[in-house]
């Protein structure tokens, strides 16, 4: 698709100077909305500049014919982006086709898609994206196109570290540890992102087995009978396997000692170590592999005995746990990649999940012993995951009644505490407070992802409405006007926080990333300044975004953001 630069998409969208006195300050710069379009049957809202107009028109691109005359909400503030807007609803036309949207006093109107299998392409390429950054693969050109290249990473020479040594397994043992995917905008690899990740694909081809049977991605295993996402997801999760130590507890990492320098990975190979078996790891990973032997069974015969591999993976890695319940990771002297890990952390999160999905594999109650529901269903991260674990036990029919209502009463009080939001916002979106943090684009694909699923236990309209804005949100309606989603919208980002990108000397980014989004955390300050002597304004959260790859914290890429967003994409699709 097309791309514009954010400078261009505001110059497009500049108001007629004729028209500025009807327009209020703090508003935003134009129409913006989802770029990527609408679904026949869902809502569709689109955010407009604080106009003096109260009305405005559908016309159909084809015909020039005005299907619809609307009027905008009254003006409402949002305090996340200072600014107030309002709303332009044209839920009502569901008739497929291009249409554009306007509004008197402004100068630009939007083009707008509705169409049954509007995500259709969004899906594919947010799941290919996984491809593109796989480890210990060349990228063919018959399935990479111009993002091919070299492999990279082998990974079959991994040094154990002395943080890791066991008498089994010594200092600087050799192992053998292919495949997998790069996590982010570096070249590591880390068993608790990883589990989210694959946990949340898992899921959403359990939920859509007939869309991902027909879905083709043109990766090496298309055609072979089984769906393309679980190849790619088997990719990744046989890399896993093999970070399971032999006592059943699993190492945090995989990783060089330094972030590898700014260049294509096939140039670029340090030696690697695994480092640190922890307790999130192995509670990540317990629940991950109980969700995997549950999916694989459904293939045993293209895989057989891999579901029982899974079970018993999950359950030795439960076992470690218990044996080491609190150990936290702590960087390895010499080391300075990623650490996923939160200060302070009491991993009773973990614990829940874990514990909910071996219950759900197993049937046995000893896995509900001391499991405790939490008073709030946090918006689900690789940091927060009792959500996760809340909603495998709502839907398992042999879930204690008491116990699920517990659940359910959690899951509707979070949801509506979301819906509140959302009618806060002047945006109409239920992103808040906290919700501006790195990777605040994920955390808006997860609420969404919850809200999706909540709905299924507790119906709600408003819960689904409240989660396609944030789909939208994602894909336009935001006052940057950015769909960030590399590759698809009008306007996104071209130079995202992903070595491979920056390096490749193709001008467009791979496409399929979803870009962490925009925080006033700036912790990309000095590389920003310093290095390339370039700067953004961290003062509004929901504008704190900066399209250049010296912003690691609002541009960067990861593999948890993608996994949200192709889950709710498939929900919508």
């Amino acid at each position: 698709m097309r791309t514009l630069s954010l400078a261009a998409l505001i110059t497009a969208a500049t108001l007629s100077a004729t028209s500025l006195s009807a327009i209020a300050k703090n508003t935003a710069a134009g129409i913006v909305a989802n770029q990527v379009g609408f679904n026949s049957q869902s809502p569709k809202v689109a955010v407009v500049p604080n106009v003096a107009s109260n009305d405005f028109t559908l016309t159909d691109k084809a015909t020039g014919r005005i299907v619809y005359n609307g009027k905008l909400s009254a003006p409402k503030s949002w305090s996340e982006a200072k600014e107030t807007v309002r709303l332009a609803d044209f839920s009502s036309v569901q008739y497929p086709g291009e249409y554009t949207l306007s509004v008197d006093g402004i100068a630009q109107p939007f083009a707008v898609t509705i169409d049954e299998n509007v995500y259709q392409e969004a899906l594919s390429g947010a799941i290919k994206y996984y491809y593109f950054n796989r480890n210990s693969a060349a990228l063919q050109k018959e399935h990479a196109g111009i993002y091919h290249r070299p492999a990279s990473h082998p990974d079959t020479t991994v040094y154990v570290d002395a943080s890791a040594a066991t008498p089994e397994r010594p200092v600087g043992t050799v192992l053998s540890l292919p495949k997998g995917w790069f996590d982010a905008g570096d070249f590591s690899k880390y068993i608790v992102n990883s589990s989210i990740t694959v946990h949340t694909l898992l899921r959403a081809l359990d939920n859509h087995p007939a869309l991902f049977a027909k879905l083709n991605l043109n990766i090496p295993e298309s055609n072979n009978n089984i769906p393309d996402l679980l190849d790619e997801i088997l990719w990744n999760l046989d890399w896993m396997v093999s970070m399971q130590d032999t006592d059943g507890g699993l190492y945090h990492k995989l990783t060089a000692k330094r972030f590898e320098p700014v260049a294509m990975p096939h140039t670029q190979y340090k030696p690697r170590f695994v480092v640190q078996k922890t307790t999130a790891a192995t509670l990540d990973y317990a629940a991950t592999l109980a969700l995997a032997s549950r999916v694989i069974a459904q293939y045993e015969e293209q895989f057989p005995g891999r579901a029982e591999q899974y079970r018993a993976a999950a359950l030795k890695a439960w076992d470690w746990a218990e044996e080491n319940p609190n150990v936290l990771f702590e960087q390895p002297e010499g080391f300075r990649t990623g650490m996923y890990r939160l200060d302070g952390d009491d991993y009773k999160d973990e614990w829940a999940w874990a514990r909910a999905e071996l219950f759900v594999l197993t049937g046995k109650r000893k896995f509900l012993k001391g499991y405790e529901v939490a008073n709030t269903a946090r918006t689900p991260e690789w940091s927060d995951v009792e959500t996760l674990g809340m909603l495998a036990l709502a839907n398992h029919a042999k879930t204690p009644s008491s116990l699920k209502q517990q659940i359910l009463d959690t899951l509707k009080k979070s949801a509506d505490t979301w819906v509140k939001q959302a009618h806060s916002s002047g945006y109409g979106v239920a992103m808040f407070g906290r919700d501006f943090r790195w990777g605040s684009n994920g955390v808006a694909a997860n609420k969404a992802l919850a809200l999706i699923d909540i709905n299924k236990l507790v119906p709600n309209p408003q819960y689904l409405e409240t989660a396609q804005a944030l789909v939208d949100y994602i894909l336009g309606r935001n006052p940057n006007g950015l769909s960030y989603l590399t590759g698809f919208g009008e306007n996104t980002p071209m130079h995202p926080h992903h070595r491979v990108s920056e390096v490749d000397g193709i001008q467009a980014p791979i496409p399929g990333m979803l870009a962490g989004g925009p925080h006033k955390g700036y912790q990309d300050k000095k590389e920003c300044n310093v290095k390339y002597n370039v700067d953004y304004d961290p003062s509004i959260p929901s504008k704190a975004y900066f399209d250049h790859w010296c912003s690691y914290a609002t541009n960067e890429v990861a593999i948890n953001w993608n996994a949200a967003l192709v889950y709710v994409l498939a929900e919508l699709n």
